[in-house]
């Protein structure tokens, strides 16, 4: 029997908290872009929120064009994640004047 081949998949890691924007960025792999307000999937898919208590650390996405793992952390308190949608957004501040 002939061993099969294991195709790797690239990891990265994208620190939120060193974009600038709303949270759009590029898949560090093929390029695509990558949009926190893309809700139909078509180009990312949420594998994994990681939460402590109710504090959201890193989100575990994969790129649907070129497969890569892209680990999401430096969240703020901010940011929420909304698990029924699986979606993270930026909050709306408040002004305290």
């Amino acid at each position: 029997m002939k061993p099969k081949k294991i195709q790797l998949k690239s990891a990265y890691i994208v620190d939120l908290a060193k974009i600038e924007g709303k949270g759009d960025f590029f898949c560090p792999d093929c390029g695509i872009k990558i949009s926190p307000d893309d809700e139909t999937e078509n180009t990312y898919s949420i594998l994994e929120p990681k939460v402590r208590g109710s504090v959201l650390e890193e989100v575990l996405i994969c790129c649907n064009r070129c497969g890569s793992h892209i680990s999401l952390v430096g969240f703020s308190l901010e940011q929420e994640y909304s698990f029924g949608t699986g979606i993270f957004r930026n909050k709306t501040k408040k002004s305290l004047t």
